[in-house]
């Protein structure tokens, strides 16, 4: 899909649309395949949680996306996110 996005097959108003279905699901929505500057701003517009890919860094522990290393740490599967306290 982010390929799609760069590429101009996929319209920001689809992808919106489905980061909102995920959403009101109770998911969180996570971007893979993020490899250059061009798609940051059409991913935050349509409102993803978190980034994953080779231009936010090579896939080092250390160095991943904060909320990534928080959802790989997690028990819950990936999608659900970490477990919330309250």
């Amino acid at each position: 899909m982010t390929q799609g996005l760069v590429e101009r097959r996929i319209p920001q108003e689809a992808v919106s649309a489905l980061v909102q279905c995920a959403k009101k699901e109770g998911m969180r929505v996570i971007a893979l395949a993020v490899d250059n500057a061009e798609l940051l701003p059409m991913l935050a517009a349509a409102g993803v949680d978190a980034i994953q890919g080779h231009f936010v860094s090579m896939p080092y522990r250390n160095l991943m996306y904060p909320s990534i290393q928080r959802v790989e740490s997690s028990s819950r599967p990936a999608w659900q996110g970490p477990a919330r306290s309250g």
